[in-house]
């Protein structure tokens, strides 16, 4: 009885420590508000001001040259905003480090902007990284998952997603169905089942594959981006344990 409870329990975390997620710190509105008043300060010409704000340990050497440049390339008209990504964190010293990324959409033109500020414990805002690169229109909107103007072999490649965790399913309930197979093997079984093999890996915005075949992980699937400006990578593995069950097994005859 004690071992079926230690089994259930290993069980429990394996299949749900995928789900697992650490809480991250979000901006505040009024941080959010911070940073993108400093790309208000360039796009109203208000040099002088940013370059006064910007934290002297911080402050690059070609900060006065550049921020003219910058100013060049913000077009004329409202912007469609976008937050990208974004980080908080707090140091020894109690001072508060805010930044995050936008993209701010123009007819015919795109510009990401990397804001970050620091608070420190008095409250004082100092400005300690700006950068300002353009971009085509709406860059980020070609990063997104999206199942339209994608080629047949990618759909082809998202039924092999969706048929992998099928598979396995199947096996681990056709594991503890098998009247004849000893209860003891039976967690062994369901944990051999919940690993897939290999891992097939997609390129979800250009549709390259590639293969990785020393790579083991709970649940057969995945789905990841590093940044809102990077593809997504979808991997799908073998569930080789529960096809070699159903392949196998044999259930007695009645």
């Amino acid at each position: 009885m004690l071992k079926s409870r230690v089994w259930t329990l290993l069980l429990a975390v394996l299949l749900l420590a995928p789900l697992a997620a650490c809480q991250l710190p979000w901006l505040s509105a009024q941080q959010d508000a911070d940073l993108r008043g400093v790309f208000e300060q360039v796009r109203g010409g208000d040099l002088g001001k940013l370059e006064a704000a910007f934290d002297p340990q911080f402050r690059p050497p070609t900060l006065h040259a550049d921020l003219p440049g910058w100013r060049a390339l913000v077009p004329p008209g409202t912007p469609k905003i976008q937050r990208l990504n974004q980080a908080v964190s707090t140091d020894k010293q109690g001072r508060t480090n805010y930044g995050a990324g936008y993209e701010y959409d123009y007819p015919g033109k795109a510009l990401l902007v990397l804001v970050e500020m620091r608070q420190d414990a008095f409250g004082k805002k100092t400005v300690t990284l700006f950068q300002v690169r353009g971009a085509p229109p709406h860059l980020v909107d070609d990063y997104r998952f999206s199942l339209t103007n994608r080629k047949p072999f990618q759909y082809g490649f998202l039924f092999l997603v969706v048929l992998a965790p099928l598979i396995g399913l199947w096996g681990i309930v056709a594991v503890w169905r098998a009247p004849d197979l000893p209860r003891r093997w039976k967690p062994l079984w369901t944990l051999a089942m919940v690993i897939g093999f290999m891992d097939l890996t997609m390129d979800w915005r250009t549709g390259d594959v590639f293969l990785q075949t020393a790579n083991l992980h709970i649940l057969y699937i995945t789905a990841k981006r590093f940044s809102p400006l990077s593809p997504w990578l979808i991997s799908t593995s073998l569930p080789l344990a529960s096809i070699a069950f159903l392949l196998g097994y044999r259930p007695p005859k009645q």
